[in-house]
């Protein structure tokens, strides 16, 4: 029976008729499409079996149905089909039964099924038999189906549930019953889509190192994807060839995670534009979609090979060498892919990125299970591959200008992946090589596939791809020092926001402006008729911006012949300006240069840090700096740092992220985005753009409120402990303490009886506050 399906494949095969038939296999094998084709189909063999096509038939009935399809269809659209829809639509799918009665349920049923297990078969288990050269695939794919959680006909469960819900949501929608109960089993359903959509997976990315390059590093990349290979079999595995890379280059210890959904063609155009599904456009394996973003290939000349699944992830100017898995067979189809690769390499100087797909794996776990021995041997042959493809380019003197990366498009759960449930599917390994990489360096941090392009294009000194977002692996190089790298890059993204911001600072911050001036003012009378009574002082106001502290001290009369010396410094010439324009004062110096600065050791009673030490990659480096200028017994004054611990609290984080998703975050226009990243590429003398959570993620560093548009990342920020144990372990502690100037941001300050509101309820619900502030003298 094999040899001839194989024989009429070899007869009527081209290209353009596998292209159609897999567009066809996955909107049948899709469940976006395959709940719609089997509940209509079901249903129309309901009203036929029980003869009722009078009532369905006519064009009321006709137009009801169809606008209940359309509401069905956006509500899953929202819930994504994610498997808790099921739990949280159980009320309505019950009351669905009710109405329809246990007979139709079940009448329903069967044909849902049926339909299930012929497309199954016919377009799936036909098809992976002739790749697979075994029709013993078919039965095996159905019964893993039965325990296989996908939004594929490779899931009975997830498959039949959704279609059945359409044929009776559709069925009952012509019997007749109040406006009350149709009202509840929409808004029920309704309420179970905003639930999941609540619950689903969200895509992250690592957070933004995507620092400028400095040139190429390779003059190629070889991007060597390993399909559908789940990290924890592959950590489990004898890969002698990949193990040796691992210890030449860099590898991952807890692997990459992949986007959701966990899909080839989405999971593959991540890897080529850097960014999620609902960005670059490609959210399945369904047609009817297009990377609507740059990618790799729109910026540096490349070569895609692999199966029909590369042409179609792929824009239609892309170069794709597509491998015919029918023909030559999946056991067969990545040695002719390795073939076509070592052509090209010796024959085209001038394309400098390769992607390849090993589709071996991908394919044996579909067919016989992520964890047999089937799956894991191919693992093993791909790996032998490699290493004689190494081996290849070394002989072929290749090996000195190629950088490798071996990683994945997404794991295997069972025979399928998409949802992110387990760890199976959302963890693939990945391993960098090249001659400038550190020998056996090992990530223990777990980053994204998305990360990948941002270190393609740093490796090979291009552009990022324009909606990129993510890490380059800076740590993994031999030829660069990491530390330094994002020490700088962490300034410089701050200069160019406060460069941005020099005109209108202080409108923009009321909170610190309106909420820590009482603070300070209580501060400077407090020290200077205290510990630094009678004698003339000098202040440093480090990182001063607009001259928030100066002006505070500038307006206490009193104090005036108090000082002798009040040095503003700020290394945004720009910021410092605006500063220049509100201190007035014959005692003020300005500074941007804190190496001029540092030549006056132990010269400062008082420095003064507001809202600054979050704002450095590394603060514990500064403060040792700062010290040095602190003569004995002076004061360190500071406010405005992120209390880490107030966010620890669950609740508290929470209300934040809400806040931030009704529009409470900061934010800044476009033409000040704008002006960043001209800022930038200016700067560094190359196209660079970030958006506008990026930027904050990185000039706000150590702020949990500010790494992501609408979440809080209760890991960073500072604590008591931190600054009394760690930045001022040797230094008395005069006074530190919590407290928040919330109430004071710009956005608020339109609503005064809100803001009260507000006030209230965060003192009744927390002891503590989301900033820090102290006062400490040196001993």
């Amino acid at each position: 029976m094999t040899t001839i399906i194989l024989k009429l494949v070899r007869l009527f095969y081209n290209e353009k008729v596998e292209d159609a038939c897999t567009r066809l296999l996955y909107f049948f094998n899709t469940l976006n499409s395959f709940f719609i084709f089997s509940g209509l189909a079901s249903l129309t063999f309901l009203v036929w079996y029980l003869k009722l096509t009078d009532v369905y038939l006519n064009p009321i009935a006709l137009l009801t149905m169809f606008v209940s399809l359309i509401a069905f269809f956006i509500i899953l659209r929202i819930a994504d089909f994610y498997p808790t829809f099921i739990l949280f639509n159980l009320p309505a799918f019950i009351l669905l039964i009710s109405y329809a009665g246990g007979s139709i349920a079940l009448q329903s049923l069967i044909p849902n099924i049926i339909i299930f297990a012929l497309i199954q078969a016919i377009f799936m288990g036909v098809p992976d038999s002739i790749v697979g050269r075994n029709l013993g695939i078919i039965p095996k794919k159905f019964l893993w189906s039965l325990i296989t959680i996908a939004p594929t006909t490779v899931s009975f469960l997830i498959s039949v549930y959704f279609s059945l819900h359409l044929t009776l949501l559709l069925y009952v929608s012509q019997i007749p019953k109040s406006p009350t109960i149709n009202l509840a089993l929409w808004g029920l359903i309704l309420l179970a889509g905003l639930l999941t959509y609540a619950v689903r997976p969200r895509n992250k990315y690592s957070k933004n190192f995507r620092v400028p390059h400095h040139g190429a590093q390779y003059k190629r990349v070889i991007l060597l994807a390993i399909d559908g290979c789940r990290y924890d079999v592959f950590r489990t595995l004898k890969l002698p060839n990949l193990e040796k890379l691992a210890s030449e280059g860099a590898r991952f210890k807890n692997g990459l995670e992949t986007i959701y959904r966990a899909l080839t063609n989405p999971g593959f155009a991540s890897l080529m534009t850097g960014c999620p599904p609902e960005v670059h456009g490609i959210r399945d394996n369904n047609f009817g979609q297009e990377i609507r973003v740059e990618g790799l290939p729109d910026i540096t000349p490349t070569k895609i090979y692999g199966s029909m699944h590369m042409k179609h992830f792929a824009k239609k100017e892309w170069e794709v060498k597509v491998i015919s898995l029918p023909t030559h067979s999946i056991y067969h189809s990545d040695d002719e892919m390795m073939k076509l690769l070592k052509e090209d390499l010796l024959r085209d100087s001038k394309t400098r990125l390769f992607v390849t797909d090993f589709s071996e794996a991908d394919f044996l776990g579909h067919a016989y299970g992520s964890t047999s021995e089937d799956y894991k041997n191919a693992i093993i042959r791909i790996d032998r591959r490699i290493g004689e493809f190494v081996e290849w380019l070394k002989l072929n003197n290749l090996a000195e200008d190629t950088a490798l990366i071996v990683t994945s498009d997404h794991g295997t759960s069972e025979i399928d992946h998409s949802y992110k449930i387990r760890p199976g599917e959302k963890y693939v390994p990945c391993i960098l090589w090249g001659k400038h990489l550190k020998k056996g360096y090992v990530y223990e941090e777990r980053y994204s596939i998305m990360d990948i392009p941002c270190n393609i294009a740093y490796l090979l000194g291009i552009p990022y791809p324009n909606k990129a977002r993510g890490r380059v692996f800076l740590e993994a190089f031999a030829n660069i020092d990491a530390e330094a790298e994002k020490t700088k890059w962490v300034a410089d993204m701050n200069n160019a926001f406060y460069s941005a911001f020099s005109n209108d600072y202080i409108e923009e911050h009321p909170e610190i402006y309106e909420g820590d001036g009482q603070w300070w003012s209580h501060q400077f009378h407090r020290l200077l008729s205290g510990p630094l009574k009678d004698k003339k002082i000098n202040i440093l106001d480090f990182g001063a911006g607009a001259g928030f502290v100066g002006q505070t001290f500038q307006g206490l009369h009193q104090l005036q012949d108090r000082v002798q010396d009040f040095v503003v410094y700020d290394s945004n010439k720009e910021i410092l300006e605006t500063a220049k324009s509100y201190l007035k004062k014959g005692y003020f110096r300005f500074e941007s240069s804190f190496e001029t600065i540092e030549k006056n050791e132990k010269y400062f009673d008082i420095i003064a840090i507001n809202s600054v030490l979050h704002h450095f990659y590394d603060p514990k480096t500064i403060l040792e700096r700062l010290k040095k200028l602190l003569k004995p017994g002076g004061i360190f004054i500071g406010a405005h740092e992120p209390n880490k611990r107030f966010f620890r609290n669950r609740i508290a984080a929470l209300l934040a992220s809400l806040f931030k998703r009704l529009g409470g975050g900061k934010t800044f226009d476009d033409q000040k985005l704008e002006t960043m990243n001209h800022y930038l590429s200016n700067l560094y003398g190359q196209k660079l753009h970030y958006s506008k959570e990026e930027i904050f993620q990185i000039a706000e560093f150590h702020s949990p409120i500010e790494q992501s548009q609408y979440g809080v990342d209760r890991e960073i920020g500072f604590d008591s402990n931190v600054l009394e144990n760690e930045f001022y372990k040797d230094f008395e502690v005069l006074e530190l303490k919590s407290y928040t100037s919330f109430f004071h941001r710009k956005n608020l300050k339109k609503f005064p009886v809100v803001q009260k509101i507000l006030e209230r309820l965060f003192h009744s619900l927390f002891k503590s506050g989301n900033l820090l502030s102290y006062v400490v003298r040196s001993v």
